[in-house]
């Protein structure tokens, strides 16, 4: 989505300029050292981006087997279903099944490489439309500076795993300022024409920014059409054909992909991501998850508490 900005009193030009709106939410970035990585027809609602910095892993895609090379990023868009796995694993394992932990400052990498993976992670989104893209495995080449960010990337992430008392770790600035910029700077790199998917109505576009950003609240069709100064029943047609789906079951599928990630990467609870996205009582937010996903919160939780309880130290 582009919107029209009219130039502030400093700028000298009359020229208006178009600028692409993003909502950059990133959930969380990671450096690990894996044991096994066997995760199959694993898809999330949310970016992902993976740099290994040996060799070893690969990532399979629509058949299409990609061994991952240093000198290469691996960016992944929501909704993608794929496999990855340590080459020479003998196991073939369901679901999410990952053995590792936080490469910490202590550790001698050298000696990690030689039976583990060592892997950066990233995963965030863009917000809407840019969440809505077809489903791929992009493999892009690293140039220099790109491999020196990853590398004191990955370095300021050995050396601050963990904080005091277990508290959650505080970036500084320039960190943040730091895994912003490797994240745009790989986007950059991404050809023009996927985003071609991601184009709305001007209309769709506002209502779907409304949906994403007051996720706690449950509008009615006809509010959403007065906002954008439509009939509702022309909201609804319009709606259906830009999205493939009715207005209200696309604010449900908003609301279980924003709960997918919090059981994920938050410790609150089920009651209170219920309360937080706005649904009656955790009942109708247990019913609606499994609508839509064919899991429960409760059960997605538990895969991620085994997950987290498989990386105990190696």
């Amino acid at each position: 989505m582009r919107r029209n900005y009219e130039s502030p009193l400093g700028d000298p030009s009359k020229v208006a300029q178009m600028f692409t709106l993003l909502s950059l939410k990133i959930w969380c970035c990671r450096y690990w050292c894996l044991f096994e990585w066997e995760c199959n027809d694993a898809a999330f609602p949310y970016w992902r981006i993976y740099w290994n910095k040996n060799y070893g892993g690969i990532i399979t895609h629509q058949g299409k087997r990609i061994q991952m090379q240093r000198e290469n990023v691996y960016l992944i868009p929501p909704n993608t279903s794929f496999r990855s796995h340590i080459e020479g694993s003998k196991k073939k394992l369901k679901g999410m099944n990952v053995l590792g932990r936080e490469v910490r400052k202590e550790d001698d990498e050298n000696l990690l490489a030689s039976n583990r993976i060592l892997h950066l992670f990233i995963h965030f989104n863009l917000g809407i439309p840019f969440d809505h893209v077809d489903s791929n495995v992009f493999e892009i080449p690293l140039n220099g500076d790109q491999l020196v960010q990853l590398n004191t990337l990955s370095l300021i992430l050995k050396n601050t795993y963990t904080s005091p008392k277990g508290k959650p770790i505080e970036f500084e600035t320039s960190t943040v300022f730091l895994i912003q910029s490797t994240i745009l700077g790989i986007l950059s790199q991404l050809p023009e024409n996927i985003w071609n998917t991601s184009v709305l109505d001007n209309r769709i576009a506002y209502i779907a920014h409304f949906i994403e950003n007051n996720i706690d609240k449950n509008p009615s069709n006809t509010e959403l059409a007065q906002m954008c100064h439509m009939t509702t029943n022309s909201l609804v047609r319009l709606f259906r054909k830009e999205k493939g789906m009715p207005v209200q079951k696309y604010i449900n599928q908003r609301k279980v992909a924003r709960a997918h990630t919090l059981l994920e990467h938050t410790q609150h609870s089920i009651k209170t991501i219920a309360e937080m996205l706005g649904f009656a009582n955790r009942y109708h937010f247990s019913r609606i998850f499994k609508q839509v996903t064919g899991n429960t919160p409760a059960g997605l939780r538990k895969v991620s508490v085994l997950k987290m309880k498989s990386t105990v130290a190696l």
